[in-house]
């Protein structure tokens, strides 16, 4: 008998392969999931829904910050290599307070369980967040910690992203944006689009203005 908690947890799941199964039968995009941890039948259920990958991230603090446990996650980034979805990665969410330590540790991990791409993402504070005292890094911290991931990952990540879109981390070895629409938990305003995330063509122009050609086709899928 399935309890009432486990049916909660299974209806926004059940809906995410709702949608990768129609979004399926629509487009010719790659679809990517982001979901809770996940168990070897849900892989092969997202597999089968249209979905060719997955984002999960071991986020910075895990554990001590968070109420989620580090080893749930990395069990759940092996699952993905399991059963064939390519694991989508971000180092983040960086704050002044992550120490060097911290932030190879994931850099590392990135690595070892081979993201298909990886990134830097500061944390955007708001006012009255537990983690507001600490401050923000800015994008010019960013581009610094994209170059480091750039040279412990090598090879593996096929791509490394930064977020929000800047030029600074571009140039320092960023070659991956996320336009963004719709609600986001960063942003005060309703359609982050019209806020602190950029739309699809400020990306491709930021991508022209560092000498990237943003028509080119993706090498990660």
């Amino acid at each position: 008998m399935m309890t009432a908690s486990a049916g909660k947890k299974q209806k926004p799941f059940k809906r995410l392969l709702e949608l990768g199964s129609r979004l399926k039968q629509e487009l010719t995009l790659p679809l990517v999931a982001n979901t809770r941890d996940i168990t070897h039948a849900e892989g092969e259920q997202l597999l089968e829904a249209g979905f060719v990958g997955a984002y999960h991230a071991v986020r910075l603090g895990e554990g001590r910050d968070t109420p989620l446990k580090k080893e749930k996650r990395i069990r759940t980034i092996q699952v993905f290599n399991d059963v064939g979805l390519k694991w989508m990665n971000c180092v983040e969410p960086v704050g002044p307070e992550h120490t060097p330590e911290e932030l190879v540790e994931l850099m590392f991990l990135a690595r070892e369980y081979h993201a298909t791409y990886s990134g830097v993402m500061r944390r955007v504070n708001f006012p009255g967040s537990p983690m507001e005292k600490y401050g923000m890094i800015t994008e010019f911290e960013m581009a610094r910690l994209v170059a480091v991931s750039r040279l412990v990952m090598g090879r593996v990540p096929k791509a490394h992203c930064t977020h929000e879109p800047h030029t600074a981390s571009m140039t320092a070895g960023a070659n991956l944006f996320f336009p963004e629409k719709g609600s986001s938990p960063r942003d005060d305003q309703a359609d982050t689009g019209k806020g602190r995330a950029r739309d699809i063509n400020e990306c491709r122009r930021l991508h022209w203005e560092t000498g990237w050609d943003p028509g080119l086709p993706s090498n990660c899928f």
